[in-house]
């Protein structure tokens, strides 16, 4: 205590306790609840073509929506969307590829990571990927996301046209970024439409809410078991309703589905879920209305559900949910009060708000947890200061799921042993995993063998008598087939969660004591993760295995699929195998595509399940990518008409990548010319810079030609009295030149002399268009020849130009120039039409037998670049290689003013 007092003797108590207030409010400050964003999709009001994402912060007092800074933020689309179960992700899923965006934990701002969108791609054995998706979940612990497809991946597939494919979310690549890989499971397929995604709040189980395809109205739900390690999905059981499905929800507690459904009116049915096995149980069907649902919404709590039941005008109805088994009850039209809600709805768990897209606007909302009365916020409707219109994703973060209270138990691993003969040991094990994922200790009192075929498996285990909270433990099965045949049996848990006994399927095939060689591969699928394209992985080695009792003779081992040529093999199995003998099989991922690629390994063999295959997939980041330099970059440039836009941009080369980036321009619009480096070189992981110059063309560049004088319109004639005058002038003259060689000539001679001169200038008609005496009958001048047409007419053109010359007399020859020059007889003769890219004035002169001249025409057209879009091509050369390996192109946005 006294060396505390010191310490703090020279500061006055005020500021003591000032200090002290200020550690307390920090220190309250670590246990806040994160500050939570929400995210809506549109387009713009003025321009639908447009996708934007609109943020907002949520005050937790309140519940009211302020924007975030920067927002709305650009998108590729407006469409359904997702945030990963730790708030670090906003994921769009659009029509043909998914968008991934980080998101900033302390201001909610968005940044696309520089490999999204990516692509869908299509199964091994199929050209065309998913698309259109429907629907987009996440779990908890933020490794996986699912997207629900409209379009499956398998066009004629007996099982459907729809599918789910599951994505990892792949943070492992420091140098190039966040992605998503593709799932070990690739996608599941579906005769139905996967109209909506749930994942309940422990993670452990999707719920896909179904709907009609093509001419099979179903409905209902079907459960699927997530594996905490690849995010693979297995399906468990399904539920049926009786009519097709309008629309579904579940409760924020993950106990209760909810489904409103029926082709000409509408019923709405409750599900119950286990906590244990996640197996859903049908409740209760009411009728609700004689029109369709157009939403339905659980409110935070959990205690009251709401229907928007459509019509004209619109009726809301709300139900209090049965909190044991989620039975619906309708409160009177006395208590209920309408909430107007629409299809994209949000309940916040940290909170009584509600959250929804209505008339293209964002609404908020608080429901009562005790009455299930709703208000609108104040506030509300909320904007980000843009006319944007919201009708197409809604969602919110950091809604943490509530823990599981007791024990409960998760089990993984399991599946079919390979073909074995009867008698014989098989030489693969399966290994089934048991955890307590709940908060209270679990007692585990057995373990055993149970169904028909006992005798052929058998299993051994270290799991003790009780799980702590968290804690595993395995059990080990094996088979030896007591007969021919396919043989199944569980493996029954008996414990005190919820759901015990818990079984765990087995099987296994007892083949014939015949002679004949049977094949067992280590694994059908091979993953190679992230692989830089233009470099090789470690070799991963697939062990054969023959487990019959005969030589087996391996043909061949082939690779195909989709993009077969980016795997190599090797293998030991060219040699006859003998029974119980093993090969292996090495397999290469040389990437020289990028994106996320499959291939098919296949072996054809003399075993009767023959041929077998392996399914191999990888994701390949580019060798590099081309992106806005990090400082001022950009791939968008607005300039003045006949100056030079700038693009500084940089190539970041992918891990272990280095070599040679080779860069092309295509597409520039019209009069722009693309300057891009012909390659620039890249190593060691770290940004090149570069720059892109594109010129544009203005239509003030150059001067314009004056217009010129009209031209004599024909030939210089003699007019009547020139002769007279002549002859007269020269008499005079003649006589005073004599008169002054005699020096008497008198002074009105010359003058009369200068005067006769003149007067013949006057009758020659020189300078004028006529002379003469109205005395003297003249020629009338011959018609002049119609002024050409040249068309299109003169202006500003941001295209080139075929200009046509054309004159209406007959027998007419033009004659025309382009360099300013007035045109004449001499000058070039127009015979096709004249093509033009650059300013330029053009003069035409038509001439004709028994005509004069014409007048002279004159169109000056201006040219000038529009804006436009130039695409920028790469390609990678490794170093020590000539191979040019395809990078993604990027768009170069040129507006030109």
């Amino acid at each position: 205590m006294k060396a505390l007092s010191c310490l703090f003797l020279q500061f006055p108590f005020r500021k003591c306790a000032l200090l002290m207030l200020l550690l307390g409010m920090a220190s309250l400050g670590l246990c806040q609840i994160p500050q939570q964003h929400v995210y809506a999709t549109g387009t713009g009001t003025n321009n639908p073509s447009v996708a934007v994402i609109s943020g907002f912060d949520k005050n937790s007092a309140s519940g009211s929506l302020a924007a975030i800074p920067g927002s709305p933020f650009p998108a590729h689309n407006a469409a359904p969307m997702a945030v990963d179960g730790q708030g670090k992700f906003l994921f769009v899923a659009g029509p043909t590829s998914i968008a991934m965006y980080a998101i900033d934990p302390a201001s909610g701002m968005l940044t696309e990571v520089p490999r999204s969108p990516i692509p869908y791609v299509p199964i091994p054995g199929s050209q065309q990927p998913p698309s259109n998706p429907l629907s987009i979940a996440t779990e908890p612990t933020g490794q996986f996301v699912y997207v629900g497809f409209q379009n499956g991946d398998y066009p004629g597939n007996p099982e459907g046209n729809s599918s789910i494919t599951p994505f990892v979310i792949d943070t492992s690549n420091a140098t190039l970024g966040p992605t998503l890989d593709l799932g070990p499971q690739w996608s599941i397929d579906f005769n139905e439409t996967p109209t909506s995604l749930y994942v309940e709040p422990s993670g452990r189980h999707l719920y896909v809410a179904l709907g009609p395809y093509s001419e099979n109205l179903y409905a209902g739900f079907d459960v699927y078991d997530i594996d905490g390690d690849t995010g693979e999905l297995e399906n468990l059981n399904a539920v049926d309703t009786p009519g097709p499905s309008q629309i579904s929800a579940m409760d924020p507690k993950g106990r209760f589905l909810f489904q409103a459904y029926g082709q000409y009116n509408s019923w709405l049915s409750s599900f119950q879920l286990s906590p244990a096995d996640g197996s859903v149980t049908a409740i209760t069907s009411i009728f609700v209305d004689y029109t369709m649902v157009h939403g339905i919404v659980v409110d935070p709590s959990g205690n009251f559900l709401y229907v928007n039941v459509g019509g004209a005008p619109a009726s809301f109805n709300t139900y209090s949910i049965d909190q044991t088994t989620g039975a619906l009850t309708q409160l009177s039209s006395s208590t209920q009060i309408a909430f107007p809600f629409g299809q994209w709805t949000v309940a916040d768990p940290q909170g009584p708000y509600l959250y929804t897209l209505l008339n293209g606007s964002v609404h908020g909302f608080q429901s009562d947890p005790t009455a299930g009365t709703v208000t609108e916020l104040s506030g509300s409707p909320f904007t980000d200061g843009s006319a944007n219109y919201y009708e197409s994703g809604l969602c919110i973060t950091n809604t943490n799921p509530q823990a599981s209270s007791g024990p409960y138990l998760e089990i993984s691993g399991g599946g079919p042993f390979p073909q074995t003969p009867v008698g014989t040991i098989s030489p693969q094990t399966i290994t089934v995993i048991l955890s307590n994922i709940g908060d209270v200790t679990m007692s585990l009192s057995s373990l055993a063998i149970a169904g028909d075929a006992t005798h052929s498996f058998s299993e051994t285990n270290n799991c003790p008598n009780t799980l702590v909270p968290q804690a595993s433990c395995q059990a080990t099965l094996s088979f030896t087939p007591a007969v021919t045949g396919v043989l199944q049996a569980t493996l029954q848990i008996t414990d005190n969660a919820p759901g015990s006994p818990q079984s765990v399927s087995i099987s296994g095939v007892g083949t014939s004591s015949t002679t004949q060689p049977q094949v067992s591969l280590s694994s059908s699928n091979l993953g190679f993760g992230s692989q830089t394209q233009g470099t090789s992985s470690t070799p991963q080695v697939i062990t054969l295995n023959n487990t019959g009792n005969a030589p087996l003779h391996v043909s061949a081992v082939t690779l195909t699929g989709s993009y077969p040529k980016d795997w190599t093999q090797t293998n030991t199995c060219a040699v006859p195998l003998a029974a119980q003998g093993t090969c292996t099989i090495s397999v290469t991922f040389s990437p020289s595509d990028n994106g996320i690629l499959s291939a098919v390994l296949t072996v054809a063999d003399d075993a009767p399940s023959s041929p077998q295959t392996i399914n191999l997939y990888g994701n390949a980041p580019p060798a590099a990518l081309v992106s806005p330099a990090t400082s001022g970059g950009s791939t968008v440039a607005t300039v003045p008409a006949g100056t030079t836009a700038t693009y500084n941009l940089q190539v970041v080369p992918g891990p272990s990548f280095s070599g040679t980036i080779n860069l092309t321009c295509s597409g520039a619009p019209f009069g722009a010319v693309c300057t891009v480096p012909a390659s620039v070189a890249v190593g060691n992981g770290a940004a090149t810079p570069f720059t892109v110059s594109i010129s544009t063309l203005s239509s003030s560049q150059a001067a314009v030609f004056p217009l010129l004088p009209r031209p004599p319109s024909g030939p210089l004639r003699p007019q009547p009295g020139f002769s007279l005058a002549f002859f007269a002038a020269l008499l005079l003259f003649a006589l005073t030149l004599r008169s002054r060689m005699q020096s008497q000539a008198p002074r009105w001679l010359a003058s009369v002399t200068a005067v006769l001169l003149v007067t013949a200038l006057v009758f020659s008609g020189i300078g004028c268009g006529s002379a003469g005496s109205s005395q003297i009958q003249t020629q009338p001048p011959p018609q002049s020849a119609a002024t050409p047409a040249i068309q299109p007419a003169a202006g500003t053109y941001y295209a080139a130009q075929s200009v046509t010359i054309t004159d209406a007399t007959a027998g007419a020859t033009i004659h025309y120039t382009t360099d300013g020059s007035t045109p004449t007889a001499s000058s070039p003769t127009y015979q096709a039409a004249i093509p033009l890219s650059s300013l330029t004035t053009v003069q035409a002169l038509a001439i004709a037998p028994n005509y004069a001249n014409s007048a002279v025409a004159s169109a000056t057209f201006k040219f000038q670049t529009p804006s436009g879009t130039i695409t920028l091509t790469s390609t990678a050369t490794p170093s020590g290689s000539s191979t040019h390996l395809a990078l993604t192109p990027i768009q170069l946005t040129l507006t030109v003013q």
